[in-house]
């Protein structure tokens, strides 16, 4: 989810700045975007004939429910911190890391 959210906002900010430098990372992520929508592909059909049907008034179909995406930021939010504790205990900083 996060890694489709960023490359949601850097091919945002590439388009709308025109950053040359940006064009690289963007053809990662449309690469990226294009594995989750084919490996994470929603193949529910629709009943009925889509081209026919008032989607407004006739509302049946597949009920699709979104993640609870509070319980996730809620997560990933314990994770950052269980790795700040671990970094602080052990006595780490972000140089230690770097290439």
């Amino acid at each position: 989810m996060f890694h489709e959210l960023h490359c949601l906002r850097r091919m945002r900010a590439t388009f709308t700045s025109f950053d040359p430098e940006g064009w690289d990372h963007i053809q990662h992520c449309l690469n990226y975007l294009r594995e989750m929508v084919l490996c994470k592909a929603d193949i529910t059909l629709e009943r009925g004939d889509f081209m026919t049907r008032n989607m407004t008034e006739v509302r049946l179909g597949a009920t699709h429910l979104c993640r609870d995406w509070e319980a996730i930021y809620d997560q990933v939010g314990l994770n950052w911190l269980q790795w700040y504790h671990f970094m602080e205990n052990s006595n780490f900083t972000a140089s230690d890391f770097s290439t």
